[in-house]
Formats: structure tokens, sequence, C-alpha cells
């Protein structure tokens, strides 16, 4: 999906000036130098975005939810996903690169979609036929590319300045946990829940060997985005890739507005899911691929490289969020309907076999609307910065619509991709495991599960909570995921309130012995102030070592190795824009 800026006009002198004019005039079009074709730094600037159906403007099409007339919420027509020239087919059956799709941000900049839905990092074929171009140079007969090939390709003859990508989420197969989440909520009772959150189908996709396979997939991902960019003549300081992560499309149980009972939160709301597992989605398993991401944007150690926050940027209007509804809910006509963007959902129901005749799509379901298309375009906008991009955390601004017809939307203070810090410990034993705090969240503290020295650990975690005005942590407290499966006995350390975690010391040898927490105070203007040092917790074993800390900013999360006990220990750290 293309837009382009208006083509250039060239004026032409005429009528006879004389011949010392025309002499004039022939030895000036001489001396000029011949014209650049458009590429590397050169014609208007384009936005390009590549990866998944999140970024593609999969479910663009429609403008919140209704189980009337789709003609209610039908906000670009038949030919929402016709993205070749003429816009009468799609140049890739089944990506959905919509109109809506965040890229197209205007004002002179000119946008571009490879993305496609259901890709994941590696170009594949599905069992329907259609075929997948992952963020690779895969290229075969019949002309069919991968992403990467096909941005490099691009950006040889346009002036790519910003390659916001959405990827990871269909490699930990997230559509396939989304089905198995509402067939257990459809085939068992609210007396008798199935839950998903323990079927082992769906939490092999979530172990950590599957974890750090994912995140080596994405950071080579990230990697052959700047292959294509550099073969197509760009240096790493004349372009941004602009990672993000993924929104929360399904709010907490207790936000649900449609009781478990019965069957109105799928026949009605179309968000089929027990409380339960909606909690699990949100603090397990949209942490742990948002986590990935995170991880992998850090590990690649790219300067252009930023970061846009998204897990917040639906709040409130996610679907079946009690703070939002159907049309037919609100007393709305249409998706045209005043406020209609202000009380109605941002993200498409879930949809099940029952679409089938309808103009609806099964694979729309659970991404981002109309609405919440436009939502991201805003960030993705402020995300360029007038060319000059920046990364942030994309949240609801206020009510309404602004002068490009979109919700309003603020791209806040963001943190860094997170980068590791020295450790302690046996750097070669064990195996490798990232256990970071949920988006937008600071480490405060960490849990020793013991044996004789470490078995195990995992870190203990606060919200921060940025205004225009004032950085602080939030109360709640949460837990990353483990490091490490042994261990009876628990002892943690926690910093004081409004400290973070900057860095640690302790007592190590093979193994990891003990810790002690050095805690920095979160300023209200974002810095950190004056440190502390907490209790020493753990055994007695090892020998001490000193301090290990971040070199800037806090700590969001820990790295670690482990096999039957804790190995080695370091912090994963980020920096607050």
């Amino acid at each position: 999906m293309r837009s382009d800026a208006p083509a250039r006009r060239r004026t032409r002198t005429s009528g006879t000036l004389g011949l010392l004019a025309l002499m004039a005039l022939t030895f000036t079009i001489l001396a000029a130098p011949p014209a650049r074709a458009d590429g590397p730094g050169v014609g208007a600037p384009w936005i390009v975005s590549v990866g998944d159906s999140y970024i593609s403007g999969e479910a663009g099409r429609w403008a919140g939810n209704t189980n009337g007339s789709s003609s209610a919420i039908d906000a670009l027509g038949p030919k929402a996903y016709f993205d070749n020239p003429g816009r009468t087919a799609e140049l890739i059956n089944r990506c959905h690169r919509s109109q809506a799709a965040e890229v197209f941000v205007g004002g002179g900049v000119n946008g571009m979609t490879l993305a496609c839905s259901g890709a994941r990092t590696s170009t594949f074929t599905n069992s329907d036929g259609d075929f997948k171009p992952g963020l690779d140079f895969y290229s075969d007969s019949s002309g069919r590319q991968g992403q990467a090939a096909m941005l490099q390709a691009f950006a040889k003859t346009h002036n790519v300045k910003l390659v916001p990508l959405s990827i990871g989420g269909n490699n930990f197969n997230f559509g396939d946990i989304v089905k198995q989440c509402v067939k257990d909520f459809l085939t068992s009772s609210s007396l008798f829940p199935d839950y998903c959150k323990d079927d082992s189908s769906v939490l092999a996709n979530l172990k950590a060997a599957n974890v750090a396979a994912q995140v080596a997939a994405i950071k080579q991902a990230i990697l052959n985005i700047r292959k294509a960019m550099s073969d197509a003549g760009y240096s790493d300081s004349s372009y941004t890739i602009l990672v993000q992560n993924y929104e929360a499309a399904i709010p907490k149980g207790s936000d649900i507005r449609y009781s478990e009972s019965g069957f109105t939160r799928q026949n009605t709301g179309g968000c089929g899911l027990w409380n339960a597992d909606a909690d699990w989605a949100n603090t397990t398993a949209l942490p742990t691929i948002n986590g990935a991401v995170q991880t992998a944007a850090g590990q690649v150690g790219l300067s252009n490289v930023r970061f846009l926050e998204l897990s917040k940027a639906f709040d409130g209007r996610a679907l079946c969020s009690k703070s939002v509804g159907l049309l037919e809910e609100k007393g709305l006509a249409s998706w045209r309907s005043a406020g209609a963007v202000d009380k109605t959902e941002w993200v498409d129901q879930i949809r099940t076999v029952s679409t089938a005749g309808s103009d609806y799509f099964i694979q729309e379901s659970l991404h981002p609307n109309y609405w919440g298309q436009l939502a991201l375009r805003n960030c993705v906008r402020q995300a360029y910065n007038g060319g000059s991009p920046r990364g942030g955390i994309c949240t609801i601004a206020g009510t309404g619509l602004n002068g490009q017809g979109e919700p309003r939307m603020t791209l806040g203070r963001g943190l860094s991709p997170a980068t590791q810090s020295p450790g302690a410990g046996n750097p070669n034993g064990g195996s490798p495991a990232v256990a970071l705090c949920p988006s937008y969240a600071a480490l405060t503290g960490v849990t020793l599960h013991m044996n004789g020295s470490a078995g195990s650990v995992n870190g203990v975690c606060k919200p921060l909570l940025v205004t225009a005005s004032s950085v602080s942590l939030g109360t709640a407290t949460s837990t990353t995921s483990r490091i490490g499966t042994s261990g009876t006995r628990d002892t943690t350390a926690s910093c004081p309130d409004q400290y973070v975690v900057t860095g640690f010391n302790g007592r190590s040898g093979l193994l990891v012995d003990a810790v002690s927490l050095v805690c920095s105070r979160l300023n209200a203007d974002g810095s950190l102030g004056t440190k502390t040092t907490t209790v020493t917790v753990g055994g007695t074993g090892g020998s001490a070592f000193p301090e290990r800390s971040c070199s800037n900013g806090m700590a969001v999360g820990l790295y670690g190795r482990a096999g039957n006990d804790l190995d080695y220990l370091a912090l994963e750290c980020s920096t607050l824009s």
C-alpha cells in the first residue's frame, strides 16, 4: 500500500529573449548537474512498515463493533484491503494491507506497508495455501519475496526515513492461543470452567526455551532490516527502525462487561474468554511476547533503533471493556455518529465459523479496527517527529478527533530497549533466560528461591506512572517469570518506596549464593537520585563480588542462566527518554 506526494512541476521559459539571454540560458542548462533519481537521502520522505497483521492494517475496514448490519461500521468498504495499483485486488492474498494502516501519516510524508497478516519472522505458506512473507530475503521463481527483500528493492528508489516493525506474535502462535481460549470457554461451564492458561499446548509457547528461540528470531529480523537498508545504500544514521510491541486487546476479567455465565460473552460481545484467562493474557502471555520483542530490540545493539510502547494504547477502548460498547448498546446509528470514537471499541470482535457468508473475516479477530489503526497512526506521526524519530509510550490523550480525523493520542516518555548489565556467577553455566517486568514497569525487588545456594530467581516490579510534569512508581506489584526451577525457601530483597533497582552485589562462585540490591530514588523529573542498599538475602557460600550495575538508567528485568541451580545473574537495563 502506498501513497505518493504530489509530483513536482517543471517550468519552461518561452519567447525570444535575445542572443545574449539565450546563450546564458544554454550555459546554465549545460552547467546544471543531472537530476538525481529518488533514493537514499533524495526525494520526498517515506515511512515503510514491515511485519505482521498488527501493523498491516488488518481489521481496518471496521469502525467499532455491532451485531446489526455491518454497513453501520463499514468505514473503508469492500476495497479496504486492495493494494494493487488499481485497487482491484490484493498484491498478496490475505495480507490485508488496509488504507487505515498506521504508516499513512500525511503531511508530505509518504507511506507504504509491506507487512502481511499472519507473517512470522521467516517466510512460509500457511495451511490454506496463502503465502506469508517473513522478515527475510526469500525469493522464488514466481517472483515472490520476503519482506526484507521487498524493503531493499523499494528503498533503492525511494527516500525511506522510518521503518516501523511489528513482529513476533505469530512466532508465539498467538492466533492458536486465542482459538484454544475461546474453545475452552464455549465447551465448559461457569461451574466447571476449563481454562486455557493451564493447557499444555498453550503453555508450550511460553516456555523459556521457546521464548529464547523467538527472541533470537526477532533479533535476526531486525538485523535483516538493517541489511536490506545497507544493501540499498543507507547508513544507519540515515534512517530509523521503530520497533513496536503489542496492545492489550482484551481487558482483565473484572473489566469485561458481560457475565461469565451462559454464552453472551462470545455470542454478543465476541470476547469469549474466562476471567482467569483474560487475566492470564494480560499478566503473563502479553508481557512474555512483548518482553521478547523488547529484549530482541535491545540485543541488536543498533543506535538507530527506537521503541514504540503500545501495551496501554487501548486502555478503556479494548474489546468488551465496560467503558465502551457495541453501536446498539450505546444508541449509535453508525460509526459516523457523534462520539462513536469514544463510545465504541477499538478492537475487532473474535469471530468464529458463524462469520461465513458475511463481509467479515475470521482473521480480523482481535485486531485494531479503524479507530485503533488511526490511533496508532497518530502515535507513529509523533514518533516520526518531523524527521527526527523518537520512541515513547502511546496512550489516549483525550476524547474526540484531531484535525486528521484520528483519536487524540500522546507519545509520552518511553523506555529504551533493554540492555544487559555486567553479572555475577558462572556465565557459561545452565541455560540463558530473560525475565522482564511488564511493559512500562521497573524492577524494585528480587526473590531468591534457595537450596543451599540460589536455585532460581524472579523479579518484583512496579508500574511507571508518567505524566507531562512528573514520573513516579505505582503501588501495585507484579512478578517476572522465574529463571530456573528449583528452590524451596524464598527470601526477598525490596527497594524502598519510589526507589528502583540500578545494581546489585552479593556472593557467588560457580553459582549465585546471595544478593543485595542497590536502589536509586526515582525523582519526579525521571532522573535517578540518592542510592541505598538493601539487606543481603540468600546464603553464605561463594565469595563476595562488588557492585554490578546498569551503566545508564534503571533495571526493568533480570537476565540469568540456570540448570538445577542459578548459575549466573545480571540486570536488564533501560533508560527513560
